[in-house]
Parts: C-alpha cells; structure tokens; sequence
C-alpha cells in the first residue's frame, strides 16, 4: 500500500515539475499543494512549490515554503 501511495506521489510530483517547466505555474501550484496535502515533509515539493510561487509574484508565500524546507 505504501509503495502505491509513494509511486502516486512520484507521478504528481513530476506533473508539477512539468507544468512548472511548461510555465504552467497556476497548474504547478496546484499539484504541489495537492503533494503536500498527502505529504507535508516532501521537501522537495515545497522546495518547487516556493519557486512556482515566486514566478506568480507570491513572495510571502515563496518565502513560507522555502523555510519549510529548511525545517
């Protein structure tokens, strides 16, 4: 079961990188805060989420994510 779940996050984490790539950012977001709904110590997907922000001019909320992964 967990095996299932962590290959279920695998593939929306790589989502959002996609659409962040993609500049896609408001479907990035999306995707990395349904992630961190499942995981909330992935932070790797904080890490992206905080850029994604930055690119929607979201600096409070970039800089929230960012100290998360310091965490």
């Amino acid at each position: 079961f967990s095996y299932a779940l962590e290959a279920r996050s695998s593939e929306i984490f790589d989502t959002a990188v996609r659409h962040y790539k993609e500049g896609n950012y408001l479907l990035a977001r999306r995707r990395f805060e349904h992630l961190l709904r499942r995981d909330p110590n992935c932070w790797p997907a904080h890490y992206q989420l905080a850029n994604t922000y930055m690119k929607l001019n979201e600096f409070e909320l970039a800089r929230r994510e960012y100290e998360l992964c310091l965490k």
